[in-house]
């Protein structure tokens, strides 16, 4: 039982990345090319959230989101991501920066394509709640 809760169920996308150590490692190296990238940080707010955050924590909190929603038994614990995000002022374009940053990690850790699929719809799904459109303003 206790080995189901670090690799998962078998099957579930959770399992099929690694169970908690997988999900993290991939968590930890895109966590770290976002918070580097230019073009993440050509947002002001971006770049003063990146400047301000706990790393670590923010880290923890991002594997929790992913561990959960690939299947894991991890509990989502930070703030909804419309709330976590929309005040950013994210444009579209910084989104596709962010997305082909992930996707060069999930290249980068081999995953299979439909893993690949799998994990690219998980990010979509969180798309509205992290980008402003336009004619969108961003709350304060």
């Amino acid at each position: 039982m206790i080995a189901r809760r670090v690799y998962g169920e078998p099957g579930t996308l959770y399992a099929r990345c690694g169970g908690v150590f997988g999900v993290s490692a991939f968590v930890d190296r895109c966590m770290d090319k976002w918070m580097a990238d230019k073009t993440l940080n050509s947002n002001a707010m971006v770049a003063r959230w990146h400047q301000s955050a706990q790393r670590p924590g923010f880290k923890f909190l991002v594997v929790q989101i992913v561990c959960s929603l690939t299947g894991g038994p991890q509990a989502y614990t930070g703030r909804p991501m419309d709330q976590a995000h929309k005040h950013l002022n994210i444009s579209e374009r910084e989104w596709d920066a962010f997305m082909e940053i992930f996707n060069e990690i999930v290249e980068e850790f081999g995953l299979p394509s439909e893993d690949q699929d799998d994990l690219n719809a998980l990010m979509i799904s969180m798309m509205e709640d992290c980008v402003v459109f336009p004619g969108e303003r961003a709350p304060p």
